[in-house]
């Protein structure tokens, strides 16, 4: 039985992830970005010019979810960013500390990677994903 509140159709098939890793909640990042882009309509004719503004950030978000920090890790820029912003929510620290602890992260990383170098830069990057930011509850 598959749900189809959310555009499913009855004849796409249901991939499940079995393997079993030690933190799972980032291995589902492309599922959760194949289920969010199957709302938009855009085929392969379409432009810059012609996407409107979510489906640019929607590829974005894709290009974050496949580019690496850096050239000596698996992990992505976007699992980076956020496994960040969930630890801001869980953890209930501010923006302050948010930008400290990734400027460790800057400190640290090889001269070249691509993590975003503060508050301001993650939040234009989820942005894509309709997660808006508000003071008070996080994201």
């Amino acid at each position: 039985m598959v749900w189809s509140k959310h555009g499913e159709s009855p004849d796409q098939p249901i991939e499940r992830d079995n393997s079993n890793s030690s933190n799972s909640d980032h291995d589902r990042m492309h599922e959760m970005l194949n289920d969010f882009g199957r709302q938009f309509d855009v085929g392969p004719e379409a432009d810059a010019r012609t996407m409107p503004k979510e489906v640019e950030e929607f590829y974005k978000l894709l290009a974050a979810a496949e580019e690496v920090l850096h050239e000596s890790t698996k992990v992505t820029v976007l699992e980076a960013v956020t496994r960040l912003m969930s630890g801001k929510a869980k953890f209930n620290f501010s923006n302050e500390c948010y930008n400290f602890i990734v400027q460790l992260i800057d400190d640290i990383l090889p001269p070249n990677h691509k993590m975003p170098k503060d508050m301001y830069q993650a939040k234009k990057l989820l942005k894509g994903l309709g997660m808006s930011y508000d003071e008070n509850r996080c994201v």
